[in-house]
């Protein structure tokens, strides 16, 4: 396990950090032919520190493992007392949040109205203003709580960032191929919508340049079909939670036979959850722009959604391997998924179809439904942090002997 583990992580850092260097690459020639104030340069710097990150959170992994190799495992009581006794780790994020977050958000909106600046400020206030918030959702999600040695903590974040993620992705892409053999075997039913397609198609080809308005232009009248806002909807709210949610606890699936106490399982999850939601959190945010700090602070809620269902699931997953529950887990899955499927349908709720002029009916409806939508996010947030908060509390140990073998970040 351990020489995997090794071997895996260190994989994972070579490649995570090979992307980064070629990005870079790609964004220092892309400045020379454009100019300083090109947006696509700053996507690709963006993209660079994110694999750059992303690398070097996997190499604990292969350092922890390294060390079992030699016969020096890692403390199951991971304590470090760089603050007062009566403090640990999420204290210290706490303040970076308080502190820090609210900084880099300002210094990045900013950047983001200075094209000249913005390629050089913006990747680092990236890292801190998305690393930040996962990384204090997850200490307050699993502090206290018996996690297992260090070893497997990185182990699990490794997992999720180098493996799982891909997994769910390609899972994702096969989904959309098989829907789109599914369409296209319904348009050869259909000759005048086939037809339309082929002409759509043949228009897309002729553009030389990608322009966006003439894009949404050309691809409004299919976007207004009932039957293609069924398909969103039914893939995002659906389709998608069902793969996620089950994918996403891969790291605790592998580690269910260790026969985890469901403190371990919901800990075990709770990284998993952070890792796909660091590495969707860093994607989401690369593209910058004026909406950057839009789209970091929104992100925040859909890191602690990720985090909230990982955590079920493997909470479930270690009581039906070691405890027989095999009910909790069908159940724990089909409230995952709800709860997934509800933010993601509300946020399609509030953003379907704005790109594009409404019927004068639909038109007065908008705003009405992006009301709705916002408040039902923020219901739905609060009712996640509770739930988060509420099974830490639970699961944490009741006796003296119990409390010695915490995890103490």
């Amino acid at each position: 396990m351990s020489v995997g583990q090794l071997g895996l992580s260190a994989l994972a850092t070579a490649g995570f950090w090979t992307l980064a260097v070629l990005l870079a690459v790609f964004g220092i020639f892309e400045l020379l032919e454009a100019g300083v104030g090109s947006p696509s340069a700053t996507g690709q710097f963006l993209l660079s520190a994110s694999m750059g990150l992303l690398g070097l959170v996997c190499l604990p992994s292969a350092w922890a493992a390294g060390k079992r190799l030699l016969n020096k495992p890692p403390s199951t009581t991971h304590k470090v007392y760089l603050l007062p006794r009566n403090w640990d780790t999420y204290h210290l994020v706490s303040i970076m949040m308080i502190t820090l977050l609210p900084l880099s958000l300002a210094v990045g909106s900013l950047a983001t109205k200075n094209e000249w600046l913005s390629w050089l400020v913006l990747p680092p206030l990236n890292l801190l203003a998305t690393g930040l918030p996962v990384l204090w959702l997850a200490l307050l999600g699993i502090r206290k709580l018996p996690g297992g040695s260090a070893q497997r903590r990185w182990g699990l974040l490794t997992c999720g960032l180098a493996y799982t993620t891909p997994v769910i992705l390609l899972a994702e892409i096969l989904l959309i191929v098989v829907g789109g053999v599914l369409v296209l075997a319904w348009l050869s039913t259909q000759p005048e919508q086939y037809n339309k397609l082929l002409e759509l198609f043949q228009q897309l080809r002729s553009m030389t340049t990608l322009d966006q308005e003439a894009f949404l232009r050309l691809v409004e009248p299919y976007f207004n079909q009932p039957f293609v806002m069924v398909g969103l909807v039914v893939t995002a709210a659906l389709i998608i939670p069902l793969i996620e949610e089950m994918l996403k606890p891969l790291g605790v699936w592998l580690l269910a036979w260790k026969k985890l106490s469901p403190a371990q399982g919901w800990v075990a999850g709770v990284i998993s959850g952070a890792a796909f939601a660091l590495f969707e959190n860093l994607g989401n945010t690369s593209g910058g722009g004026e909406e950057w700090v839009l789209v970091s602070v929104s992100r925040i809620s859909a890191a602690l959604l990720h985090m909230v269902t990982s955590g079920l699931m493997g909470w479930a997953i270690a009581a039906a391997w070691t405890e027989r529950r095999y009910l909790r887990l069908f159940g724990i899955y089909a409230a995952s998924v709800t709860i997934h499927g509800l933010w993601n349908g509300l946020a399609i709720l509030g953003s379907v179809a704005l790109p594009f002029d409404l019927p004068a009916d639909a038109s007065t409806a908008l705003p009405f439904k992006g009301i709705v939508a916002l408040f039902g996010l923020i219901i739905l947030g609060v009712f996640n942090l509770f739930l988060y908060v509420k099974m830490n509390h639970s699961l944490r140990p009741k006796t003296e002997a119990q409390s010695s073998e915490l995890v103490v970040f």
